[in-house]
């Protein structure tokens, strides 16, 4: 309720914020005065450029300066651009002036017509001005950035003594006690130095500091410990258990005594200060290793946990775990001291014979043990049984190829110190180091984060997620990676000689995109294309689910109707999602239209097929001969219409496969569609019986088996055909209607049934062809030479080595014929 009551206040205090802010800005100086300010910066950065031993500094500082003057000037000329397509239509509705045969023209016309012409000529001048400085200022920037490369490769490049020649190491050895005493003795004089009574509250402020930090974060880390660390007696803990105690650890051991000794540093900005610039530069060194050395244990035993295996986050033999664990907090140690001498002893000169030293035994002594740390024992994963070796995957192999070439490149570093080279190997191991510690705290960050949006959209009880889910963890990773990749580039680039003016001149590069003509393709438009692009089809699906779920199942329509103008309605947003997208890039629709005019002859011979089955079913919705749900046969193609798309409709046979029919082969070939205006359809039952039977009582067994059946109907009433004489039956079809034609063959079916029993009760014949078979032993010779006979003998004799085949065959009023071996076909 506090936060409600001061919410008042705080609105107050930040309108009066804002309007003094307000009264504070200040006018647009003129374009003129713009200009001039612009050429004193450039003329100052082609001084430094040309001024010998110029500073690293100095040259960013002058980058700087030069991307802030371009950003300006493009603006200008922007804003020019802007206003001279503004004034030319004017002008050109002005028209021409009249010539001096014609009439004069009135004064107020003619003054308009100076008044634009004469800003038109203003604006024009302010953009090739415009345009001028821009040219200078990326000309100047590259002129810098050679002169910095340059310089980095001459410091590089620079060769001292080596330290191991015996006057070198004996030199510098002599030299690194006073060096390290002089640096201790920075606060120590400082302290004595102080009166009497300062000395006192400078004891008593950091005393009553530490001790008011220690017990704060002393119950802290208890309650932290108690509470989420890690529990020795739980001996299988789920990931998302171990990565809660290892957050804990690393809170309660590095982030806790990283505020106490923030607490102890923030008393050198009090007002009472009495620090000396030395002094505050060595404590502020002093704090900042620190308590990067405490994060660092803190972070390493918190992840791997060399004393529990059961808690450790990375499937690693305790006896990796333990030994990349010393081997960090070693290399943490080694690396807080050489920054803190780096740092706190600015004022202290070396020589060249003790830098060389130095470097060899911070240097090497950093690069020895990240070369340790590359060790392919290290880092042999252990399943849950305790073996190792697991098969290794992309990510791992990513890992392996980077741990090579680190090993390869501390070898490098210590050769380099070996050889005299101090300079490039201070400035290589020093980016080494910076890139693994990046690395790191990344892959930490980007597991920690995965994990909390599990937490937050997947529970654990889930055994398979939703697929929705799946695919939104799926995209939401790759975002988070890239973001995690470029903050990582963003960090370590200026570590490897890649200053940050060079990645904000390469991103503005991109950013400004590609110009064609008088088109910017960029990729910051095609993202807002993509995005208008998605957002127009999303709604467009929303309104087709609308249509066919909500609305047009209340209208008085058929399921084809609502289909057809739902898919219709569908089209359309699609259609409107494309331009909606072209016209976010930035392109005139006009030309859009020009475009596809000058290339629809090409692409009508090239995609004719395509068009024709675009167009087709465009027709097709409009007429609707067929729509979803219709039985339709289309040439050797019979199924239930279940989708009409732009291009194909989607056939569902009824043996459940899909037949996908191009729309133009349904406007090229006849379409039999059973459904078209009703379910009505007509079911034909073909039977025969023998000669002699009443036909009368055949045809009134057949209409009462038709009358009797539930989904007959009786109107158009059922109707019996005697349709010929046949070889050796009568030939009836009984015809019927139904309601429903798509239980056509179940309702034949019955009817056969029903005939069938109907007729064996009123003893009615069904005859069938039959056979007589005579056996002979003769050759094969037909005995009847009749053509036109059904009735023919074929004689065979058996054939020389076959005791089976003794036998011949006669066929008596047989349709099936018998081949040579006497086999039915």
């Amino acid at each position: 309720m506090v936060g409600y009551r001061r919410l008042p206040w705080v609105l107050m205090l930040s309108l009066l914020w804002i309007s003094g802010a307000a009264q504070t800005l200040k006018p647009t100086p003129p374009f003129s005065v713009l200009v001039a300010q612009w050429t004193r910066v450039l003329d100052e950065a082609d001084r430094i450029a040309q001024t010998p031993g110029v500073s690293t500094n100095q040259i960013e500082e002058q980058r700087r300066l030069l991307g802030e003057v371009r950003a300006e000037a493009q603006n200008a000329r922007q804003a020019a651009e802007t206003r001279i397509k503004a004034i030319e239509p004017l002008l050109q509705a002005l028209g021409s002036p009249p010539d001096e045969e014609q009439p004069p023209e009135p004064e107020d016309v003619a003054a308009q017509r100076r008044q634009y012409a004469n800003d038109l000529s203003d604006y024009r001048a302010r953009m090739a001005m415009a345009e001028l400085i821009v040219a200078r200022a990326t000309a100047m920037e590259r002129t810098l950035q050679a002169l910095g490369r340059h310089q980095l490769l001459e410091f590089l490049q620079e060769r001292g003594p080596a330290p191991l020649e015996p006057a070198t190491l004996k030199a510098g050895l002599e030299e690194l006690p006073p060096y390290l005493l002089a640096v201790a003795r920075i606060p120590v004089d400082w302290f004595w130095e102080l009166p009497p009574t300062d000395r006192i509250f400078v004891l008593w402020y950091s005393g009553i500091t530490v001790t008011f930090g220690v017990l704060v974060g002393w119950a802290l880390r208890r309650f932290l410990l108690r509470r989420f660390g890690c529990n020795p007696a739980q001996a299988d803990p789920s990931f998302r258990r171990r990565l809660g105690a290892a957050i804990a650890e690393g809170i309660a051991n590095g982030v806790i005594p990283a505020f106490i000794l923030g607490a102890l540093l923030s008393w050198v900005g009090l007002p009472a200060n009495l620090l000396t610039e030395p002094v505050t530069r060595a404590y502020v060194a002093l704090g900042a290793v620190l308590i990067f050395f405490v994060l660092c244990v803190a972070l390493t035993y918190a992840v791997l946990n060399p004393g529990l295996a059961a808690w450790r986050l990375f499937p690693l033999p305790s006896r990796a775990a333990r030994a990349i664990s010393r081997r960090i907090v070693l290399l943490a140690g080694l690396l807080s001291l050489d920054w803190f001498l780096q740092s706190a002893a600015t004022d202290v000169q070396p020589s060249p014979a003790l830098l060389a030293v130095y470097g060899l035994l911070l240097h090497s002594g950093e690069a020895l043990l990240l070369f340790a740390l590359t060790r392919g024992w290290l880092w042999r994963r252990e399943d849950a049984a305790g073996a190792v070796d697991l098969p290794p995957s992309a990510a791992y192999r990513v890992f392996a190829v980077a741990r090579w070439l680190t090993a390869v490149l501390t070898l490098l570093v210590v050769a380099a110190l070996l050889w005299g080279y101090g300079n490039f190997g201070g400035y290589l191991i020093h980016a080494l180091l910076v890139t693994s510690l990046v690395t790191g705290m990344l892959f930490l960050l980007h597991g920690l984060l995965l994990e909390l949006l599990d937490v937050f959209y997947a529970p654990e009880t889930a055994a398979d997620p939703h697929p929705g889910r799946r695919i939104l963890r799926f995209w939401v990773n790759f975002l988070l990676t890239g973001t995690l990749w470029v903050i990582g580039i963003i960090l370590v680039a200026p570590e490897w000689g890649i200053p940050l003016a060079d990645l904000w001149a390469w991103n503005r590069w991109v950013l400004d995109g590609i110009t064609i003509g008088n088109f910017t393709l960029s990729p910051p438009e095609i993202g807002a294309a993509i995005l208008v692009f998605a957002a127009a089809i999303i709604v467009n699906r929303l309104v087709r689910r609308l249509l066919r779920e909500s609305i047009l199942p209340q209208t008085r329509l058929s399921s084809g109707a609502q289909y057809s103008i739902a898919a219709g309605v569908s089209y359309l947003g699609a259609f409107v999602a494309v331009l909606l997208g072209i016209a976010a890039l930035g392109i005139n629709l006009e030309n859009v239209a020009l475009v596809a005019g000058a290339l629809s002859v090409g692409i009508g011979f090239g995609l004719r097929n395509i068009v024709n089955s675009l167009l087709s079913g465009m027709i097709l919705l409009a007429e609707r001969p067929v729509k979803v749900g219709d039985w339709v046969i289309i040439g050797d193609k019979e199924g239930i219409v279940r989708h009409i798309n732009m291009r194909s409709i989607e056939l569902e046979t009824f043996q459940r496969a899909a037949v996908i029919v191009p729309n133009a082969d349904m406007i090229a070939y006849p379409i039999i569609n059973m459904t078209h205006r009703n379910t009505v359809g007509r079911i034909e039952i073909a039977v025969g019986v023998a000669y002699g039977s009443d036909t009368a009582k055949v045809r009134e067994l057949l209409l009462k088996c038709a009358r009797l059946h539930l989904k007959v109907l009786h109107e158009p009433e059922p109707f019996v055909l005697f349709q010929q004489f046949g070889p050796s039956r009568l030939e009836f079809e009984l015809r019927c209607f139904t309601g429903d034609v798509m239980e056509r063959l179940v309702i034949a079916s019955d009817l056969r049934h029903a005939i069938e029993r109907q007729f064996q009760e009123e003893g009615i014949v069904i005859p069938f062809p039959q056979q007589v078979v005579h056996l002979r032993k003769n050759r094969e010779k037909p005995r009847n030479e009749d053509p036109n006979s059904r009735h023919r003998v074929i004689e065979r004799s058996p054939e020389p080595g076959n005791a089976h085949d003794e036998n011949t065959f006669t066929i008596v009023g047989g349709e099936p014929a018998v081949d040579q071996r006497g086999r039915s076909r």
